[in-house]
């Protein structure tokens, strides 16, 4: 078991894609209105397109300004978002019934890059599903924009950022996240610290504010690994495997135990007031923290030698997660057998009600999994099939990936209605080869 499963593999090359993409978005695009400086926006060093206007639309002249307290070569976003880009549309997935796709009908770069969804962000409040999507920027060779959407297609936030190979932006955008009716983005500094931006999903994108600043060696501590946002707080896990709690006051706490030693935490979901992960030190249990309190087991080892894993998120409606018996070798991924369970998200082990669903049929517990509303999805079969569960009854329903494609290793998020995924062939983002796919799952599930 020396080498990396083919399951994790992909998961690594298809992030690994995506990132490549949002590294080079040269290439010609159709140009959105834009008033070509007149709010101080700089040329980018004369690589910059000329503004010109996008596919004849006739909208005025739109203003772009700095994030709070960064530069204008760092980062700028749209004050009136639909008025940089259109409505998004949609189209009927081929050779797939109850399903929808998103229509990327922009110019790509030079590499066919149109596209990337960050499946490892979005949120469903039970009316609209929210999730981030970048495309390069028809204005500029050294941008890119991230652009936090609506399944029906409205534009809720447009941010003009760097390539991670510009030279002399003075700023790395990492990460656009989205929860409980919230978003934040997190941004590395020159001086390597790192500011959290947020906002709610209904305010106007000008209300984006900076909410807190981390600097690692102010905490004797590494960089922000893992980004989450609700409504009540945000939490982050480390490179060093540290957590914390980032408050909506700008307050940043590490999550400690209550002897006041650190805890070794993966994959934080805020659900609430509850910030629940992986304790990845001994990889046996789930902890929760409650309003600020130290963490405590939520989900104990069900038997000697069971070693559950809450593998990425929770929408605190549904928590599901994997669990792995009889360790393989030394390595902390791989097991024997390895069991998906779900609950009705509850903050105290004593109020959840575990049902296991299903034996996975790849050894390991790093498939991504996601839980909400009701349901429970895991990538399975080496990224070729997403298993989705209804909870109460434990129906399955295998979504295969198009042929010639995997999924892109997440689920964006589970609605009470649809389910949004993405697939593509392994290096889909630099292709073009990729489709943002949104599933009615009910039309696949028989009544209750």
């Amino acid at each position: 078991m020396g080498s990396l499963h083919p399951t994790r593999s992909r998961l690594v090359l298809a992030l690994a894609a995506g990132l490549a993409a949002q590294c080079n978005c040269p290439g010609p695009g159709k140009l959105p209105p834009w008033d070509g400086g007149t709010d101080g926006v700089p040329a980018d060093a004369g690589r910059d397109a000329p503004a010109a206007r996008d596919a004849g639309r006739d909208a005025g002249p739109v203003t772009w300004i700095a994030l709070p307290g960064l530069s204008e070569r760092c980062g700028m976003m749209a004050v009136e978002p639909a008025a940089v880009h259109p409505p998004l549309s949609f189209e009927p997935c081929p050779d797939r019934p109850a399903c929808r796709q998103l229509v990327a009908d922009w110019e790509p770069n030079d590499n066919g890059y149109r596209v990337s969804a960050s499946s490892l962000s979005g949120y469903h409040d039970g009316e609209r599903g929210h999730f981030v999507m970048g495309r390069p920027d028809p204005m500029s060779e050294v941008r890119h924009w991230s652009i936090v959407a609506t399944d029906g297609g409205e534009i809720i936030l447009v941010v003009r950022m760097p390539n991670l190979d510009t030279v002399g932006s003075g700023c790395l955008f990492a990460e656009t996240v989205i929860g409980e009716g919230h978003y934040a983005m997190r941004v590395l500094m020159p001086d390597r610290s790192e500011r959290i931006f947020g906002g709610e999903l209904t305010a106007p994108a000008a209300t984006l504010r900076e909410v807190a600043r981390y600097d690692p060696r102010a905490y004797g501590d590494g960089w922000i690994s893992y980004l989450r946002v609700g409504a009540e707080q945000m939490a982050f896990n480390t490179t060093s495997y540290r957590g914390y709690r980032v408050g909506w006051d700008g307050s940043i706490r590490r999550i400690d135990r209550a002897d006041g030693t650190w805890v070794d935490t993966n994959h934080p979901s805020v659900a609430g007031s509850a910030i629940v992960f992986d304790d990845e030190q001994a990889r046996n249990h789930i902890l929760v923290s409650e309003a600020g309190g130290p963490p405590v087991d939520l989900v104990p080892p069900p038997a000697p030698g069971a070693e559950p894993s809450v593998h990425y998120r929770t929408d605190g409606r549904t928590l599901a997660w994997l669990t792995g018996f009889d360790r393989i070798g030394g390595g902390p991924f791989y097991y024997e057998r390895v069991e998906l369970w779900a609950s009705p998200f509850a903050a105290r082990a004593e109020e959840l009600s575990p049902v296991r669903l299903a034996v996975m049929r790849n050894p390991g517990v790093h498939a991504a999994v996601l839980g909400g509303w009701g349901h429970a999805a895991v990538i399975d079969d080496d990224a070729a099939v997403i298993r989705f569960f209804r909870v109460s009854d434990g129906h399955e329903t295998e979504l295969r990936a198009p042929e010639g494609t995997t999924w892109d290793g997440f689920v964006s998020f589970i609605g009470p209605r649809e389910v949004m995924v993405s697939a593509g062939d392994m290096l889909a983002y630099r292709s073009g080869h990729s489709a943002v796919m949104f599933i009615d799952h009910t039309a696949l599930e028989p009544p209750l």
